[in-house]
């Protein structure tokens, strides 16, 4: 069933099963930007150093300048506790979330989310007619109007990482130590003496809409900036000398910087630039919105149109394929990445991801939803009468089109609200922000 039709638009129907999608650039090339509202960040949650999930910030950190010359090798040995990557999550954390504020969820309500799922999926496929090395392996499962969309390891990502050398282990951690460098909690600790938990992390819930497609997503988020206003994202890179280094550099290193920041709306990205040996060198900051016009023209870069167009045909394909609750379907994208199939999976058992609690959940009776719905809402009330009151007020709930570079990537007032928990007193208490008028 592989068919390949670099010059057509639409997703190809092989057959009522299965979608066929071509990742050649020219199939998307010529097209305008899709329609793609900006982000809005409705929630957060925590998952602590255990991976247990807490409906809190209290993993969220504040950014601090990394200190000069800073040694990403400093605590690899005796301070760094691991996360385990053979151990699968799918996407527990966000139906946690989703069960607990359904009213901001979307899932089940009137106007429904078409996708919900982790921003590292869409990342992943957005990047997808740009990428020749790297396939990918996602799950799909329909649960009413909504698809529910985790990513599993392929066979390819499962050799690779357990063939990696001491020194691609020891680079894997450099980048979780830049994050301990450049951001604090409320009772910094010297940097000798802190500890690297890759498994604790800050995440934003975001909703948006892709065309048609109404998606809900969740992300971890490295920390919120020294005004307390808005979110930062952290990286490292080797420090690029040469021209063929700088042109590698943008070619792949600034596409899923952009991607990743842009899909849930994070306006700034730090980047620490590092020798071969594991020392900053220095430290450059991006604008994500500025990051397109940096490639722009450049010969054999990348073009953000092309990777939205091709996400949007993708989400349609998904949407078009998975009709069926109860059925397990995958989209795989395998050597030589060529094309995207979306079809039903032969190993449901296998592929199988949404835990029995969430379905029983997701298909309780209206009248239960109504009562749950009519709770949320009071108890959102009262989180804005306290929001209002003066800890945290902001317009960035209501954020236009035309005002997205204000509100872009705030602490929105909507999590703040209707979460019943301000993020601004979170972060106070978490890494000293300040966070009042932050909208002013």
């Amino acid at each position: 069933h592989t068919h390949t039709h670099p010059t057509t638009m639409d997703p190809k129907r092989t057959k009522p099963e299965e979608t066929t999608l071509s990742t050649d650039t020219r199939a998307y090339q010529g097209r305008p930007f899709p329609v793609f509202r900006q982000p809005v960040h409705v929630g957060y949650f925590s998952i602590d150093g255990d991976r247990s999930f807490r409906d809190d910030a209290s993993e969220l950190r504040r950014f601090a300048p990394p200190p000069p010359q800073a040694d990403l090798n400093d605590g690899y040995e005796d301070r760094f506790i691991a996360k385990d990557e053979e151990l699968f999550e799918g996407i527990d954390s966000i139906l946690r979330w989703v069960t607990a504020h359904p009213d901001l969820g979307g899932c089940g309500s009137a106007h429904p989310v078409s996708i919900v799922c982790w921003r590292g999926a869409l990342t992943r496929v957005m990047c997808s007619p740009y990428e020749r090395k790297q396939g990918w392996r996602l799950c799909l499962q329909r649960v009413g109007n909504t698809v529910y969309m985790a990513e599993r390891d392929t066979d390819q990502a499962v050799a690779q990482r357990s063939s990696r050398d001491p020194q691609q282990q020891r680079m894997c951690y450099w980048g979780y130590r830049f994050e301990g460098y450049a951001t604090q909690t409320s009772s910094p600790s010297p940097a000798q003496e802190h500890v690297v938990n890759s498994n604790a992390g800050y995440c934003v819930v975001a909703r948006t809409q892709l065309g048609a497609h109404r998606v809900l997503m969740a992300g971890e988020v490295d920390c919120v900036d020294t005004d307390g206003k808005t979110y930062v994202e952290l990286k490292t890179s080797a420090t690029p000398h040469l021209d063929h280094q700088r042109w590698s550099f943008e070619r792949y290193k600034l596409l899923k910087f952009w991607a990743q920041s842009y899909l849930l709306n994070i306006p700034k990205i730090v980047c620490g630039f590092r020798n071969k040996d594991g020392v900053v060198e220095s430290v450059q900051t991006f604008a994500t919105r500025d990051i397109p016009q940096l490639v722009r023209g450049k010969p054999g870069l990348w073009d953000p149109a092309v990777c939205m167009n091709f996400l949007q045909d993708f989400l349609s394909a998904v949407v078009q394929t998975c009709t069926q609750p109860g059925v397990v379907y995958v989209a795989e994208c395998a050597e030589p990445f060529s094309t995207v199939h979306v079809t039903e999976s032969r190993q449901p058992d296998e592929h199988a991801f949404l835990p029995a609690w969430f379905l029983e959940w997701a298909q309780r009776p209206a009248a239960d939803a109504e009562r749950e719905k009519n709770v949320s809402t009071v108890a959102a009330s009262t989180a804005g009468a306290t929001a209002a009151g003066g800890r945290y007020h902001s317009a960035a709930a209501t954020t236009t089109a035309t005002g997205a570079a204000a509100g872009q990537g705030r602490l929105d007032a909507t999590a703040c609200r209707q979460q019943g928990n301000t993020v601004g007193v979170q972060a106070v208490s978490v890494g000293g922000v300040t966070a009042t008028a932050a909208a002013a």
